[in-house]
């Protein structure tokens, strides 16, 4: 039985160990005009869409401020971007006004990065054309 405690109090260090080092969590959520979903599948050259970035860190305190936080783009122009904006817990959004122009490539993509010491992270969204 003791060795049954142990076992699973070790496997409670390891998992809190991993969950501390996992990277921030950002999603992302499609909208036209009218604020309603639009699937990154089905958007057209030169159409305008708002762009819903949300970002959660996964530590307690992040050492980078939310100003901090780097677009690239690739086949996207924006167009207006909100604030950062608390989402009223622990997170952050901001609306992005996008437009999709052509790359002359299948794919267009906005790719959000956060550097910092506690791994960071990048993550794109990427739209079909």
């Amino acid at each position: 039985m003791k060795t049954m405690k142990k076992i699973a109090l070790i496997v409670a260090i390891l998992l809190g160990a991993f969950a501390s080092t996992v990277a921030c969590n950002i999603t992302f959520t499609l909208q036209n005009d009218q604020n309603e979903t639009v699937n990154p599948a089905k958007v057209k050259v030169g159409d305008t869409y708002t762009l819903v970035v949300h970002f959660k860190p996964t530590h307690r305190v992040c050492p980078i401020d939310i100003k901090s936080t780097k677009f690239n783009l690739d086949g996207i122009k924006v167009i207006s971007a909100t604030d950062w904006a608390s989402d009223g817990g622990t997170g952050y959004i901001r609306k992005v006004k996008i437009k999709i122009s052509d790359n002359k490539k299948p794919e267009s993509s906005l790719t959000v990065v956060r550097l910092c010491d506690n791994g960071g992270c990048s993550a794109p969204f990427i739209v079909k054309k």
